[in-house]
């Protein structure tokens, strides 16, 4: 592990950001909330960013945030669970369009106007078409497979990252674009 990469953190820092509720287009997802149902379960298997990593990532005094478990994170609520994880632990919407680079993601979205930023926050979208998410699918296996199972077309997967004015991320989500 790189102690001077960019994506690995202090386990104290990564448990103290875990401290944010994970929301999602506005709500914390909470039981009251209308969008509990779908996010329960992903919710009691991601409990924190170490959950979401691969088990050689797990346990030690850093986290390293490039080993997200695409095998063991299994559908599109849990991936969107787990990116509003591991993006939280990142904070910053530059080092997020960073870790989506990593995954050699198509990134959109990062040229927005500094008045919209200000007014809406950021929105970015990391993509991969059908063709590279099948590629990557050796990434995930069974994880990235069954996410891929949950479209009914061969769709470009987008994965996206949306940071309110102050900074603080109010969602991501996994979504599919008919090409």
């Amino acid at each position: 592990m790189d102690a001077a990469s960019p994506f690995v953190l202090p386990r104290d820092l990564v448990d103290q950001r875990d401290a944010n509720p994970f929301r999602f287009a506005g709500e914390v997802v909470i039981p009251s909330a209308r969008s509990w149902p779908r996010y329960e379960d992903a919710l009691e298997r991601h409990p924190t960013t170490d959950s979401c990593l691969t088990e050689d990532a797990r346990g030690g005094p850093s986290l390293d945030l490039l080993a997200y478990d695409w095998m063991g994170i299994d559908g599109r609520y849990a991936h969107e669970v787990c990116l509003f994880r591991v993006w939280t632990a990142l904070e910053s919407p530059e080092l997020v369009v960073a870790w989506m680079e990593e995954f050699n993601m198509s990134v959109a979205g990062t040229n927005r106007q500094a008045d919209m930023v200000e007014r809406f926050g950021h929105l970015f979208t990391g993509s991969w078409t059908w063709e590279e998410t099948t590629e990557n699918s050796s990434l995930g296996g069974w994880g990235l497979q069954r996410l891929l199972d949950d479209a009914f077309f061969e769709p470009t997967v987008g994965f996206t990252a949306n940071f309110l004015p102050d900074g603080g991320l109010d969602y991501a989500a996994v979504s599919y674009i008919r090409e």
